[in-house]
């Protein structure tokens, strides 16, 4: 069973895949300079994300995503289960730039900074970054969540549960952490909580389809049935 999540395994490398993709959706890197919405121009979006239009919905979110601050996140998170499936993903994609993005220009580069050393490897050099960052805004939510993933990557797993444990502290809906805290403990063969974690994280964003292929092997190979067939 514990082949399973090395990874040299297939699954080991779905969900190291799954854990990549968690880093790097929504592109490396993030507008630092970004003209923030006032209120005007915030309801006009949050009345173009209710147009019976997909693609005047998807021009909101997108707008959200460039634009937009933590307290956009409810109707971002609402646009995940909306029925257009490109807008779901254009959805997905501003959350995690919002996520990215702190709104002050100086830490905002120095998160761009750790990020573009994270796609290069360097990821002791991103590490220290994230940290710094975490020492100066501990309320920078995605700081966290990126120094997770990186104690994750470095093998440092009790780092990575503790970092992961303060991302859903501050931002309960992190479909991110909530994946990444299942491939932690799929890793250290806890199953039944790696389930647990994949299930949340779908019930968050049910359009990320690694997630969901993970939690279907994982399922079978704990004997339980596949959902839908109960």
């Amino acid at each position: 069973m514990n082949s399973l999540v090395r990874r040299g395994g297939s699954i080991g490398q779905q969900m190291l895949t799954t854990l990549l993709m968690c880093i790097f959706v929504g592109g490396t890197f993030f507008p630092l300079q970004v003209q923030s919405l006032d209120e005007k121009d915030r309801q006009f979006l949050i009345e173009g994300a209710k147009h019976q239009d997909a693609d005047v919905r998807a021009g909101a979110f997108l707008s959200l995503g460039e634009r937009g601050e933590r307290q956009d996140l409810p109707h971002l998170y609402s646009a995940l289960y909306d029925a257009d499936y490109s807008v779901r993903k254009i959805a997905e994609t501003a959350i995690w730039k919002v996520w990215g993005r702190y709104g002050n220009d100086e830490i905002d580069a120095v998160f761009a900074e750790g990020l573009n050393q994270m796609s290069a490897g360097r990821f002791v050099l991103a590490l220290k970054t994230f940290t710094g960052i975490i020492e100066r805004v501990p309320d920078f939510t995605e700081a966290w969540n990126k120094r997770a993933t990186l104690y994750y990557l470095l093998n440092r797993d009790n780092e990575s549960m503790s970092d992961v444990h303060e991302v859903l502290r501050q931002e309960p809906m992190h479909f991110g952490a909530l994946t990444g805290y299942g491939l932690l403990k799929s890793r250290q063969g806890d199953y039944r909580v790696a389930i647990k974690y994949f299930e949340q994280a779908l019930l968050v964003n049910p359009n990320m389809k690694d997630v969901a292929h993970n939690l279907e092997q994982l399922e079978k190979y704990r004997g339980r049935p596949r959902r839908g067939e109960i």
